[in-house]
């Protein structure tokens, strides 16, 4: 071999390799994201009624952690899904759990809120986040635990964003015959 051609073979083999370690760190990173654990404020600071939450996720071993922010007199609940590296409050800069009692209190005419953690995020179980593959198990468990309330799943819905959005879809596409 050839001076040249072994300096070009040892070249494209480091960029090889440093391809392949930016590939694995980044699929590290987003496998295993900054857990949040700070909450801007809690729904007592809306002067709302709430209760603190564990419900299982649907795929079992994993707990998920929330609010239920009880609205009296309405038959419909919304689950409120933050995105990757927030949590049920962070989201939109700290303003999550503002929209989630405006949509408790809206004219009189509000919705029942639950408000989860993703697995890996927040005070929720989990140390590995999917893309909202397994977190879909997640948003299932949040709506069975709303289901032992008394509400029925016609009358269920989902918000979300990011992360949650994409695990609500999740939810709502592949586990349609089971939500």
């Amino acid at each position: 071999m050839t001076r040249a051609a072994a300096i070009w073979t040892g070249a494209v083999l480091l960029a090889a390799a440093i391809y392949l370690a930016i590939g694995v760190r980044a699929a590290n990173t987003w496998a295993h994201p900054h857990r949040n654990t700070y909450f801007s404020s809690t729904p007592a600071s809306f002067d709302l009624k709430y209760q603190d939450v564990r419900l299982p996720s649907r795929d079992g071993g994993i707990e998920i952690s929330g609010w239920w922010i009880p609205r009296s007199g309405s038959g419909k609940a919304i689950v409120m899904v933050h995105g990757r590296g927030e949590n049920r409050t962070t989201e939109f800069y700290d303003h999550f759990l503002d929209l989630g009692a405006a949509l408790n209190t809206f004219q009189g005419h509000g919705f029942n809120i639950l408000m989860i953690d993703l697995r890996a995020h927040g005070l929720s179980g989990g140390a590995n986040s999917e893309w909202g593959i397994a977190e879909r198990h997640d948003v299932e468990g949040a709506v069975d635990w709303i289901k032992t309330q008394g509400f029925q799943a016609a009358s269920i819905g989902a918000l979300g964003a990011s992360l949650g959005a994409t695990s609500c879809v999740y939810a709502t596409e592949i586990g349609r015959a089971h939500v």
